[in-house]
């Protein structure tokens, strides 16, 4: 999805469908130049981040850097597609919308070592809204198949 918007979103003024069209849109965008700093600028200092590929929730910005250079040093080459969405949620600043993940394990992923296996996964995002950033982050994908995929699961 492509936008003309540079800068903050909250620039975009009362639009809320738009605004969070530009975020997701931004979201994506930031990971795949591997911009954290950027993506920081997107959340909230007290965000919350529920990963299915983490084993609790991650809890600020501290805790969500440290998770991002994590799955950067496994996945330096990783790319995000959109598949589907955003939906917009009616009544509350939500958006949800699907993904693609590729990406070769060229680094080691926590105590796991490289396995130098190319991913191809879709993952599920629903992101919440306050004050123009994104508070919570749901995240699924099937982690049983990226495991697989990578030669570490069974």
């Amino acid at each position: 999805m492509a936008n003309a918007f540079d800068g903050d979103c909250r620039q975009l003024g009362t639009d809320a469908e738009l605004t969070r069209r530009w975020y997701v849109d931004q979201f994506l965008a930031s990971w795949n130049r591997q911009d954290i700093a950027w993506i920081q600028s997107l959340i909230t200092d007290d965000a919350t981040i529920d990963d299915s590929s983490f084993p609790a929730p991650i809890v600020g910005k501290k805790a969500w850097t440290e998770a991002a250079k994590i799955l950067l040093t496994a996945f330096p080459n990783l790319r995000y597609e959109f598949v589907d969405g955003p939906y917009m949620h009616p009544e509350r600043p939500a958006a949800i919308f699907v993904y693609r993940m590729k990406a070769t394990m060229t680094g080691p992923l926590g105590r796991k070592p490289a396995t130098g296996r190319e991913v191809d996964i879709r993952s599920m995002e629903l992101l919440e809204f306050r004050d123009g950033q994104v508070f919570r982050d749901f995240h699924r994908a099937d982690m049983a198949d990226m495991m697989r995929q990578l030669g570490l699961g069974k």
